[in-house]
């Protein structure tokens, strides 16, 4: 879990991406079907509507890379990486920092955009809108649910160093 959480925290850190819409079909076949459904309260908002949907392609979008990145590395033991794993594992991780540099600018832009448009909002309007970040945790959730068996031995076989 540990190299998992390490992957999540680069993930909140680094964050979204615009999208296509094809993401979410795609993150629901990978990962589950996951559905967001724009609150009753909002649904009147057109600017609120875009952002639901921009925002949760963007989720999905980085979804999608972050599943890409776990799939390339879940066989690799960091213990015992050889040359050409070690490469690999530079590689991808190369590959999803550059990837994942453009997501800062849309998910920074997201949570401004949030603020402002809370500020014209009632409470439940708020929370209502509250559910395109629970859509984020659902699919990393999802992510750690897929891959839980992979991590899960690496964070074993650590533990198990650690107790020697």
């Amino acid at each position: 879990m540990k190299v998992f959480n390490y992957f999540v925290a680069i993930a909140f850190m680094l964050s979204m991406v615009a999208c296509t819409s094809s993401s979410e079909s795609e993150a629901n076949k990978k990962l589950g079907k996951l559905e967001i459904e724009i609150p009753a309260e909002l649904k009147d908002n057109p600017e609120i509507c875009e952002y639901i949907k921009t925002t949760t392609q963007a989720v999905d979008e980085y979804a999608l890379l972050l599943d890409r990145v776990c799939d390339e590395v879940k066989d690799i033991d960091p213990d015992n990486m050889s040359m050409v794993e070690q490469i690999k594992v530079m590689k991808v991780v190369g590959e999803y920092t550059l990837e994942s540099a453009k997501l800062m600018v849309t998910w920074g832009e997201a949570v401004e955009k949030r603020a402002l448009i809370e500020e014209n909002l009632s409470d439940a309007e708020i929370e209502a809108l509250a559910q395109v970040f629970t859509h984020f945790e659902n699919r990393l959730k999802q992510i750690d649910e897929k891959y839980a068996e992979e991590f899960d031995g690496i964070d074993k076989s650590k533990e198990e160093g650690a107790e020697e």
